[in-house]
Formats: structure tokens, sequence, C-alpha cells
């Protein structure tokens, strides 16, 4: 058993390039110090890896300029709210994924008034889902996408029928989150 121990935690220390200070006052009878540094090295092991992961990506931001899109026009959330891990460029409306996995990706479109908005999710610069909001008073659309991504994939939102603007200022917003 204490062989295991000693051996898992040589592992971790290479691994992870930890060092530790012999601080034990271990009573006779209890234990070793050899035992309660290695239970100490991997304690701390532990902590440092629950803080990685918690640190997961995530962005949110809100079309605030009111721009008219034509074409295959990427849209471009400029209005950026949170950006942990720095994955949302919003001069290019690109969320790149600084990690690998899943993700959900989600985005509300509001239109002005008797507009409709056609517009797709773009993976890679390949379709991955579409939207389009109603032709009526002020009509929006909400749609959440689950998503795998590989790190450096890129998402976005882009316009894909004829010349639209829509509703900015708090209204329209793009997101997602490392699930």
């Amino acid at each position: 058993m204490f062989c295991t121990i000693v051996a898992l935690a040589m592992f971790f220390i290479c691994e992870n390039h930890i060092m530790a200070e012999a601080r034990c006052e271990a009573a006779k009878g209890k234990t070793t110090c050899i035992t309660e540094d290695l239970l100490e090295m991997l304690m701390n092991i532990k902590d440092q890896r629950s803080q990685v992961s918690t640190m997961r990506p995530v962005f949110f931001a809100f079309l605030k300029s009111s721009t008219t899109y034509s074409g295959s026009m990427v849209y471009k959330f400029d209005d950026v709210r949170t950006n942990i891990g720095n994955g949302y460029n919003p001069d290019a409306g690109v969320f790149t994924a600084p990690k690998k996995g899943i993700y959900q990706i989600n985005c509300v479109i509001s239109a002005l008034p008797n507009i409709e908005v056609y517009y797709q999710v773009m993976r890679n610069d390949a379709v991955f889902g579409h939207g389009t909001t109603s032709k009526g008073l002020y009509d929006s659309s909400t749609n959440v996408w689950i998503v795998e991504l590989a790190k450096g994939d890129r998402v976005y939102i882009q316009h894909r029928n004829g010349a639209r603007k829509f509703h900015t200022n708090l209204h329209s917003y793009f997101g997602g989150y490392l699930l």
C-alpha cells in the first residue's frame, strides 16, 4: 500500500512539477512525515486541478450597432458583456473555442416591424443550423445549439437572405459556454 502511494505521488509530482516543503510534525505511532507530506502534495494537486477545471470558456455579447446585413455577412455582436477565455472576437463576430468540449451556443435575433431575418450558425465555415424571425411586430427568434468543438474551432452567426436591418439595443445577442 505504501509503495502504491509513493508511486502515485511521484507520478503526480513529475506530471505537474509540484514541489512541497517538508513540515511534518507527526506524532509517534500515528503516521510518518513521508506519508503526511505525500498526502499534502496529493491534496494540493487536487485543489489545483479543481481550480483549473472551473475556468470554463463563456461568452455573451449584444448587437449594439444598427447595421444593414446582406449577402452572407457575419453578425458582429459588439457589446461584449462576458468573455471568459477570450474566445469571442467582437471585431470579427467569431467565437473560437479555447478548449475542446461540448458547448451550448445560443442566440436571439429580434427583427424590426414587418421584417423577416434569415440567418445560420456556422461551424468552421459549414452550416450547423438555421434561424428565422417571423414577419410581425418586433418578432424574435431564439435558438440553442449543442455542438462538439475542438480547440480552435470557430462558431459565428451569418446572414442568409436579402438586405435586413434588425433590432439592436439589447434585443439581439449571441452567447455560449463549455458544458
